[in-house]
Order: structure tokens, then sequence, then C-alpha cells
């Protein structure tokens, strides 16, 4: 799991969404808006539209969180970064996970 500092807490989220200036990019897993900061700091946001059930959610929120921690162990640039889920994301094996956020990653590099 990510540590509570490595996460976005509420007032950064509704900052960075303030703020606006951040980039965008998609793929089957959802979208993930991003930008420049002081440090790495990630929000994962699971709408209950895309699973009802919080047990599922947490699950794939969990998940999601700790594919980030390598990530910022790999990538020493500072971004935030909030990852909207998309609805097919949920049925997802955690190793096809990894490839589809490897993707989204890529894109941002470019």
């Amino acid at each position: 799991m990510l540590p509570s500092k490595k996460r976005l807490s509420r007032h950064e989220f509704t900052k960075f969404l303030a703020q606006g200036g951040s980039k965008t990019v998609f793929n089957s897993l959802g979208t993930l808006k991003f930008k420049e900061a002081e440090t790495n700091q990630v929000s994962v946001v699971i709408s209950l539209k895309v699973e009802k059930r919080s047990v599922y959610r947490n699950k794939l929120r969990r998940r999601l969180y700790s594919i980030f921690a390598e990530y910022f162990r790999k990538d020493p640039e500072t971004k935030h970064l909030i990852l909207y889920v998309s609805k097919q994301a949920v049925n997802i094996k955690y190793q096809d996970l990894k490839i589809q956020l490897d993707e989204l990653f890529r894109k941002i590099t470019k």
C-alpha cells in the first residue's frame, strides 16, 4: 500500500482540480490526470457507478496504490496524479492492471 504521505488529501485533491493546468491521458483502465509538482502524490477515484460494492472498490484501490508505489520507486520525476477508474477495470486481473498502468505511464513520459 502507498503511504499516506504519497496520497493526495481531500484538500490537495480539490486544490489540484481548482488550479487547472493538468494534462490528461486515457486508456481502457480509465483517465489519468497529471501535472508537475514538488512531490509524488496520487489519488485513485472509483465511483459508485463503476462498482456498487465497497469491498471491491477498496480492493481495486489498494491494488492500484501498490502499483503506483512500484512506479514511484522506479521513476524519480515528481508529479501529482489522479486516476479515474472506468467500469472495465473492475474485472481486470492484477497483472493486467500493471500492464494498463504501465501504458498510461509511458504516455505521461512522452
